[in-house]
Formats: structure tokens, C-alpha cells, sequence
């Protein structure tokens, strides 16, 4: 028996892989694109319906490289485009003609605001800027504490530390994932109080690299 074709994935590999592909990025999977600028890991990826129908949103955003709690499929910088800005396309694939539409639309999105966009958040420092901007932020987190120890700052950061390891904060017993924040924040508070955070901000991110498989891109992309 033969596999139905996914029309959507062969548009992308024909329209949107050559203009991600000349902007640095590499394909991670059929439906995601990743790009490492140094310390931060930049992606582009769809999101197909999850009710068995064509369609698809496009995400875009930005995780840090030596956040050791990085997951490459959530983020809180970046954003999710929901519809075309032509309405009279329709972002879905459910034969080949109308893929190849929604692909090429989906390109001229990404050529017009994508990178961009990208463009605009081009070092760490500008990834605070935009996570601080964010109304819903937490700013005593881990993954703020690491983008301001790549900048320079160590006082915020050690502070946050402490807030983060407290157990007061948390639900009782504290979840698995609430756990592990604590356990990071004491080993970052640690590394901070004995200069050297650096070393293990990098290991962290060699951790990285390896879960997840990564390409590794030449240091001269982007600036920390």
C-alpha cells in the first residue's frame, strides 16, 4: 500500500527550503526548520490541524542554546502566524495546487516578516529586551538568568537563583518540572558564586547540542 503524499512537505522542500536554506537555516524535520546563531537556536516550523484537516499555522521564535530545561518545540520569544495576509489564500495542502499556493505564500510571510523579525532580535541582549516586553514574563526564570549572564550581569541572575530554588514557591509536593528548575538554579547559584558560570553555560549547551541532535553552525553567525 502506498503512502498518501504529503503535498505540504514537498511544497516547503521546492518554495521555503531554498530561502531558509540561503538565510542559514537547516531543515530539522520535514516541517522544521533551525537555525544556531551562537547562543541562540532560531526556528521556523508548521502546525499542522489537529483535527485530521489540512491546514496549518507557522511558528517562529527563539529558544537559548544553554538552557538546560530547552525544549525545540516551545518557546517564549517568538510568535505564531494564524492566517495569510491575504485572506483569499488559505494555508493548507489538501492537494498539490493548493500546497504549492499556500507554500508560496507562506515564503513571501517569511521573506517579508520572518526574518525580519529574526533580524531585529539578533543578540542575547535583544532577547532580553524582548522577553522583558512580554507582559505575561516571569522575571525571576532560568532562562532570563542565563540570557543575562551571556550579557554580562551576574547580580539579577544570583537572585533570581534564589528565588527560583525557594520551595515556598511552589506547590507541595513541587512538580517534576518545577523540580528540575530548582536543581538548575542551585547549580547556576553555585557557578556564579565561584566564577564559572561560563563553563557551565557551556556545558550545558554541548548537553544541548546532543539531545537534540543539532547541526552545529559556524561561530561567525550572529553575536552572542
Amino acid at each position: 500500500m502506498t503512502s498518501k503524499k504529503d503535498f505540504v512537505q514537498s511544497a516547503i522542500t521546492e518554495h521555503l527550503a531554498p530561502v531558509l536554506t540561503k538565510a542559514g537555516f537547516y531543515r530539522y524535520r520535514p516541517k522544521h526548520f533551525l537555525r544556531i546563531r551562537r547562543e541562540m537556536v532560531d526556528s521556523v516550523g508548521f502546525q499542522m490541524s489537529k483535527w485530521g484537516g489540512h491546514d496549518f499555522y507557522v511558528h517562529y521564535y527563539i529558544n537559548l542554546l544553554s538552557d538546560p530545561l530547552m525544549d525545540i518545540d516551545t518557546y517564549r520569544i517568538g510568535k505564531r502566524v494564524d492566517a495569510p495576509p491575504d485572506r483569499d489564500i488559505n494555508w493548507a495542502g489538501p492537494d498539490e495546487a493548493t500546497a504549492t499556493i499556500a507554500i508560496q505564500s507562506v515564503t513571501k510571510v517569511v521573506e517579508d516578516s520572518i526574518l525580519p523579525w529574526f533580524e531585529s532580535v539578533s543578540t542575547v541582549r535583544d532577547f532580553v529586551v524582548e522577553y522583558v516586553a512580554k507582559p505575561d514574563t516571569q522575571l525571576d526564570s532560568l532562562d532570563l538568568s542565563i540570557a543575562l549572564l551571556h550579557i554580562g550581569f551576574t547580580n539579577r541572575p544570583w537572585w533570581s537563583c534564589e528565588a527560583i530554588k525557594d520551595a515556598k514557591r511552589y506547590s507541595e509536593p513541587p512538580e517534576a518540572h518545577e523540580r528540575a528548575q530548582m536543581e538548575y538554579a542551585v547549580q547556576l547559584q553555585q557557578a556564579i558564586d565561584s566564577f564559572k558560570y561560563e563553563e557551565l553555560l557551556a556545558l550545558w549547551r554541548r548537553q544541548n547540542v546532543d539531545k537534540f541532535k543539532l547541526a552545529w553552525m559556524p561561530a561567525g553567525l550572529g553575536h552572542p
